[in-house]
């Protein structure tokens, strides 16, 4: 999407090749799965939505053990994986492609078992308010929504734009799943300073006026946005580091 709103999703992986993986967990992984966290009381979408920076370690705990009640991830103590460097790749996106690559291992030896519906109905009116109120704000003059979806987007319908949204947000949430999950189960956690740098990065890539602005314009969910962009980033360079490339 062109004019993609910072509310929308700041982090978010496209998958590359499936190799394969083994199929067994260390034992202070199992130790970590057995020592699950009370979530009796969690409401994910609400903390989400309320979130201050020094809470959000807190959340990744309770996330991961909400989570087990909806996906079985695959293993991921030893991905195999195999990527070439291009003459074109910078260290950046030569990273971006391993990571790309053992992520997909790890996705399709996971077994999803039902989308949590709470997350799944936030992330749909997430998209479809932001697709929204875009055309309210750049529509031409007695444009149908339709047509706008169109001619930006080249959706050829509502309902190709529907089935596009549903698809990614099932894929974002097998992913988040994946990510909450791997870094309780390893102790990965993120700071108050880690969410606040993270904001102050997006706010100059985005023209806002600090990590600050950021939250008094969109609130504290984007607390829960930065810190899950952070955590996915540490994730994903625990798995590189742990992974064996062929």
């Amino acid at each position: 999407m062109k004019k993609k709103s910072i509310a929308i999703i700041l982090a978010f992986c496209c998958c590359v090749s499936v190799l394969g993986c083994t199929n067994e967990r260390n034992n202070s992984v199992e130790e970590t799965k057995e020592s699950k966290v009370d979530i009796s009381d969690f409401n994910v979408v609400e903390e989400g939505n309320n979130m201050l920076p020094e809470n959000y370690a807190d959340y990744i705990n309770k996330c991961a053990n909400y989570y087990y009640n909806y996906i079985d991830v695959g293993d991921y103590s030893s991905v195999t994986y195999s990527i070439r460097k291009n003459a074109s790749d910078t260290d950046e996106s030569y990273n971006e492609r391993k990571q790309n690559a053992i992520y997909e291992v790890i996705s399709s030896n996971s077994n999803v078992k039902t989308y949590p519906k709470d997350i799944y109905d936030n992330l749909i009116t997430t998209l479809g308010d932001n697709v929204k109120n875009e055309y309210e704000e750049y529509k031409e003059e007695d444009q149908s929504f339709e047509n706008y979806l169109y001619k930006e987007y080249s959706y050829k319908s509502i309902d190709e734009f529907d089935k596009w949204s549903d698809d990614y947000a099932q894929n974002y949430l097998k992913q988040m799943m994946i990510v909450y999950i791997i870094a309780y189960e390893n102790n990965i956690t993120v700071s108050s300073e880690d969410i606040i740098n993270k904001g102050n990065e997006q706010a100059e890539l985005y023209d806002y006026n600090g990590y600050e602005d950021i939250v008094t314009q969109y609130g504290n969910e984007m607390n829960t946005e930065l810190g899950y962009a952070v955590l996915y980033t540490k994730v994903m360079d625990f798995l590189v580091s742990i992974s064996i490339s062929e």
